[in-house]
């Protein structure tokens, strides 16, 4: 049977169907002769006898690939109306356009089988009831999958073979650049070669992300962001720094001179999907040394994954964290002596001397529930003991690390001088630029005269903030300013503690002065007043310290004997209220020095052991409303109402300021 009598006058009354789909939004700019064919296919089927008004054209999948039908919506519209039996004959220019996944295809001849629809290509005309044109087209399906496996294999090794050679291009991280050979060389502008160097050094320094975020926005420095824009892949934008790019830069081996591909690769995850993934170092497909110029040494690459590992360790790890700006001298370093967890610091309320009191906590208190180590100390008695041992070892060893701490912050002060001098020689560019443009513009033009001026004036306000960033910058980081520091280093050992004790020295430089000496602290609480204090060195040498707990201001501060003395001997006949007035009136104060309140005089009584005229009544028996209604054999309301009116004839007494009465047992009238 040929081609032409499978075509039936039932197919030509039903619609048909120009299928047409590239699978990159690339290709469809740039293999425009490839859907030119496709859409040729129109004129085949009007040639085969399909009315023009019955001819449809699916092209809104344009852009997306074969692989799937899930994300092609014109795939689907197609197969929801082959399914309805209203399509004669779909064309497509070959099998592989219509679907590059066996189940889709076998899906789609099953459907067409039941439907009696035609399949066309540019080879010929199949019907799906035909035996012999369903092994065709089963052949065809899977050919077409296959296809896809070799062209992706294929360029896959070609992708990988490029990279082993370190040839492999690909966006580069800012700071980079290829040169005219294809090499990747620094960036051949000064100031985002500095910006990055500045990152670095500005980290050695500070030791974790946020502060580098903080340097920065503190200084007013921008940094460069390369936008990946494939039509423009150099524009560059000055933007504040965040401390996400600080993380990625310095997590980014690229850096150090090695070029690496293949350290995220696609997985299957827990969720059933296949996801980009980061891998082991072991696993990276390319990892080539000197591949180009580098920032950082490897060596300094590894130091800063150990501090930024430390940096996010969560509290039961055995692992030192960066200092912070908390009043607590040992955060990030002291852990509980009873279950080995790491201790962390808690504060509370504000002191008169406008310092927050901090308190070392284990953290499997909150780890564990109720269930916890519970342990906890109060953090200054632990820093006190902390802070005079490290100023004990502050050796000329420790001094020349100063010395070099001293130093590379001058380095920093002279790289932020750097930057800022690199924006002034910019703009003071970008204004003869603008300068030269006005200058050569045809004076009669005077639109472009005035647009060209305006630009002009906004280069020479950029070029005043400029030069007021540069000024500033420079006096911060002025010669007097470092001759100080290093007249300050040299005192060091003669005014060590009223330095330590200096309260503008800031909390983070104490700790990283601690840290250089200590590396770390176990607390364990002897009783309810003692502490043992094991300090562990840097060098490995250990010293076990027992340190005095401060006792509770409830026990440290005592309300004097003579007032006890004289709550002991009046208690009895005098309720709460009528005591007060009588410690006041006969000159007794409190501690602080401010005359008693009732609910003072309950606390002291209760804390030391007074009995309340009430609870001494008790003890000699007497009894309450409802004991001695019950006796009378009335309601506690008539008895009530019998004594408020004086009708009742026994003895009773008043022992508290809200009216509570007890009644004598032995004077109940029968």
């Amino acid at each position: 049977m040929s081609s032409n009598e499978k075509i039936t006058a039932r197919h030509l009354t039903r619609v048909g169907y120009v299928y047409i789909r590239q699978s990159t939004a690339y290709q469809v700019m740039a293999n425009t002769e490839s859907t030119l064919r496709q859409y040729a296919l129109k004129d085949r089927l009007k040639g085969l006898g399909w009315d023009d008004s019955l001819i449809k054209i699916i092209d809104t999948d344009l852009g997306i690939s074969g692989k799937t039908a899930e994300t092609r919506s014109g795939f689907q519209h197609l197969m929801a109306d082959v399914a309805n039996g209203k399509v004669g004959a779909v064309a497509c220019i070959e099998a592989s356009r219509l679907s590059r996944n066996s189940a889709d295809w076998t899906r789609l001849i099953s459907i067409c089988s039941m439907t009696d629809t035609l399949l066309i290509d540019a080879d010929g005309i199949y019907s799906p009831n035909d035996f012999n044109d369903s092994i065709l087209l089963g052949l065809k399906g899977t050919m077409s999958e296959v296809e896809l496996h070799y062209l992706q294999e294929r360029m896959r090794g070609g992708l990988l073979n490029k990279a082993r050679r370190g040839e492999l291009k690909r966006w580069l991280p800012i700071g980079y650049e290829y040169d005219l050979d294809g090499k990747v060389i620094k960036t051949t502008d000064p100031q985002i070669r500095e910006s990055v160097e500045l990152l670095f050094n500005t980290f050695r320094s500070l030791k974790t992300g946020h502060a580098v975020m903080m340097y920065f926005a503190e200084h007013e420095i921008l940094f460069p962001i390369r936008y990946r824009k494939r039509d423009r892949p150099d524009e560059i934008a000055w933007k504040g720094l965040n401390e996400a790019r600080v993380i990625n830069i310095l997590h980014n081996p690229f850096y150090t001179g090695a070029y690496i591909y293949g350290r995220s690769q696609m997985q299957w995850t827990d969720k059933g999907r296949r996801q980009a993934m980061p891998v082991p170092e072991e696993k990276w497909h390319v990892n080539i040394a000197n591949h180009h110029e580098a920032y950082i040494s490897a060596e300094e690459f590894a130091l800063n994954q150990d501090i930024l590992s430390q940096n996010y360790q969560p509290f039961k790890e055995k692992v030192n964290t960066a200092p912070r700006e908390g009043a607590a001298l040992l955060q990030g370093i002291c852990y509980c002596g009873r279950c080995g967890s790491k201790m962390h610091v808690q504060y509370g309320n504000v002191t008169t001397g406008g310092v927050k009191t901090a308190r070392y906590i284990c953290s499997s208190t909150h780890h564990e529930g109720p269930n916890g180590c519970r342990h906890s100390l109060l953090a200054d008695p632990v820093d006190a003991i902390i802070s005079e041992e490290v100023t004990k070892r502050l050796t000329p060893e420790v001094l020349a690390i100063t010395a070099e701490v001293a130093e590379e912050v001058s380095k920093n002060e002279n790289d932020r001088l750097r930057y800022f001098q690199l924006q002034l020689d910019q703009a003071r560019y970008e204004v003869d630029m603008a300068k030269t443009r006005y200058m050569s513009v045809d004076p009669t033009n005077r639109l472009v005269a005035n647009e060209l001026e305006s630009a002009w004036n906004r280069k020479l306000r950029a070029l005043d903030e400029a030069q007021k960033k540069y000024a500033e910058a420079a006096a911060k980081g002025s010669k007097a300013s470092k001759e100080e520091l290093a007249k300050a280093i040299c005192m060091i050992t003669d005014n060590i503690q009223s330095i330590w004790q200096n309260p503008n020295v800031k909390n983070e430089d104490k700790k990283r002065i601690i840290r250089y000496l200590v590396r770390d602290v176990t607390i364990n609480r002897k009783g309810n007043y003692k502490a043992l204090v094991q300090i562990v060195f840097q060098g490995g040498a250990t010293q076990a310290i027992e340190i005095d707990v401060p006792k509770p201001r409830y026990i440290e501060i005592s309300t004097p004997k003579n007032v006890l003395e004289f709550l002991e001997a009046n208690a009895e006949a005098h309720p709460y209220t009528e005591l007060t007035e009588m410690l006041n009136n006969q000159g007794y104060t409190r501690v602080c020095g401010r005359p008693f309140l009732p609910k003072n005089v309950h606390r002291i009584m209760q804390a030391y052991g007074i009995r309340s005229m009430k609870q001494r009544y008790l003890d000699k028996g007497w009894l309450t409303l409802r004991e001695t209604a019950e006796r009378l054999g009335i309601s506690f309301p008539a008895l009530n109402y019998r004594v408020k009116h004086g009708l009742y004839s026994g003895e009773y007494v008043v022992v508290e300021d809200r009216g509570t009465l007890l009644f004598n047992p032995a004077l109940i009238p029968l």
